[in-house]
């Protein structure tokens, strides 16, 4: 099972929210796992990654809690990871395998 259309807006409306609210902060919006791979069950969540300019805990805590809002709407889980993008560049120069996922996976939104 793919990202439905639903499911594609619902992320869409989770980035726009972090955006206005972080305009500075938000480099890149992510989908991946089992939605981005098509190989999910109607019990999957959504896996989204967002990359971050820093690598406040600040920043990440006020991203989730913005998707925890979205979660009490609908009848999908977001399972959001917030990274920098520093930290994410080190990752993937280091070759770790969950970046290399993401990057060959991921749906950018």
């Amino acid at each position: 099972m793919k990202l439905s259309t639903k499911e594609r807006e619902i992320v869409e409306r989770f980035r726009q929210i972090i955006e206005d609210k972080l305009p500075v902060e938000i480099i890149d919006v992510l989908v991946f796992g089992s939605k981005a791979r098509g190989d999910a069950t109607n019990e999957s969540d959504i896996d989204v990654m967002v990359i971050t300019l820093s690598n406040d805990w600040k920043i990440g805590d006020e991203i989730r809690e913005i998707g925890y809002g979205i979660d009490d709407e609908i009848d999908y889980k977001l399972s959001i990871q917030v990274i920098s993008k520093a930290h994410f560049d080190y990752l993937r120069q280091n070759n770790f395998q969950y970046v290399k996922n993401i990057e060959n996976e991921g749906i950018t939104v």
